[in-house]
C-alpha cells in the first residue's frame, strides 16, 4: 500500500513539473506594459460569435497606419464611422498580445 501511494504521489508530481515546464515555455509572466495613447478613425464595426460567447468589436484606423480591434459590451455608446478617437493599447496579461481600449480625447491632444 506505501508504495502504491509512493508511486501515485511521483507520478502526480511528474505531471505537475511538466505541465509547469509547458507553461513556462509559453506565457510570459508578467503584469500587462501600457504601450501609451494612439488617435485613430473609427472604421467600422464587427461581431463574432462563438458556441458559448459573443463578441462586438469598433475596428479603428490607428494613426500609425494598424489597424485595432476595441472590443465593446452592450451598454457602449458608439462613436459614428470616420469619427475620430482616442485608443489605449497596452499588452495582456501572461501573453504578448496587444489589447485596446477607449481612452479620453485628452489623452491624445496632450
Amino acid at each position: 500500500m506505501r508504495i502504491g501511494k509512493t508511486l501515485s504521489f511521483g507520478i502526480t508530481a511528474l505531471l505537475v513539473a511538466c505541465a509547469l515546464f509547458v507553461v513556462g515555455q509559453n506565457a510570459n509572466l508578467s503584469p500587462p506594459k501600457s504601450l501609451g495613447y494612439q488617435s485613430g478613425a473609427v472604421a467600422g464595426f464587427e461581431f463574432s460569435s462563438g458556441r458559448y460567447s459573443a463578441n462586438s468589436f469598433i475596428t479603428v484606423n490607428l494613426a500609425n497606419g494598424k489597424q485595432a480591434k476595441v472590443p465593446v459590451d452592450a451598454s457602449f455608446s458608439a462613436p459614428q464611422v470616420g469619427q475620430a478617437v482616442c485608443i489605449h493599447s497596452s499588452t495582456e496579461w501572461l501573453t504578448n498580445t496587444l489589447a485596446y481600449r477607449f481612452a479620453r480625447d485628452s489623452k491624445c491632444s496632450g
